[in-house]
């Protein structure tokens, strides 16, 4: 028997809470190169395998049909020189309100049991 205690298990608002307080950070108004991007979206991919690692079964389903994290974004690398980098934020402040959406709705759950 060991007397290490095992860490108790991840709550699920506050996982829920720490990931929109992660997403919140990122200022999309502050985007201005490609290097900004790419670190934008990285940021929001460590979102990503945060919730999709510690909540529960039911929790990552609804997180993955609303944010559909199984069809990667391409890299900046890929992108074309002539799509502009205002496209592109744009699709960023879709993909971060989609996961704060999602992520209010299982920290509210996670309040109100049976929802």
């Amino acid at each position: 028997m060991s007397l290490v205690a095992e860490p108790p298990a991840p709550d699920p608002q506050v996982v829920a809470f720490e990931a929109i307080d992660r997403l919140r950070s990122i200022d999309v108004r502050g985007i201005l190169r490609p290097r900004d991007l790419a670190e934008a979206w990285t940021e929001l991919h460590r979102c990503d395998r945060m919730v999709l690692v510690t909540l529960e079964p039911r929790m990552v389903e609804h997180y993955q049909a609303v944010v559909d994290t199984r069809r990667p974004r391409l890299r900046p690398s890929r992108w074309s020189r002539r799509t502009p980098i205002h496209g592109e934020v744009a699709c960023l402040r879709v993909a971060r309100h989609r996961r704060l959406m999602v992520l209010q709705r299982i920290a509210n759950d996670a309040v109100v049991p049976g929802r």
